[in-house]
């Protein structure tokens, strides 16, 4: 299996256990590693109810942060 094939089982794999089995924390754990992470997804509808949007970021939750701002 080339490297590229692997990295797209792992990805697939991390969205399996993340959002279809719910389990969030195993697969940060398994896939990610070593640190706390922070993520949240943002859905904006139109006035039908329909999806037009999404925007959404995962990232660590710094040991020692830039600045005084807490990230929640």
């Amino acid at each position: 299996m080339s490297q590229i094939e692997q990295n797209k089982a792992t990805v697939q794999a991390f969205y399996d256990l993340m959002f279809n089995q719910s389990k969030p924390r195993e697969a940060i754990e398994r896939y990610a590693g070593d640190a706390d992470w922070a993520g949240i997804d943002i859905f904006r509808l139109d006035a039908r109810g329909k999806i037009v949007e999404h925007w959404d970021v995962l990232q660590r939750v710094p040991a020692i942060p830039e600045n005084a701002n807490t990230m929640f």
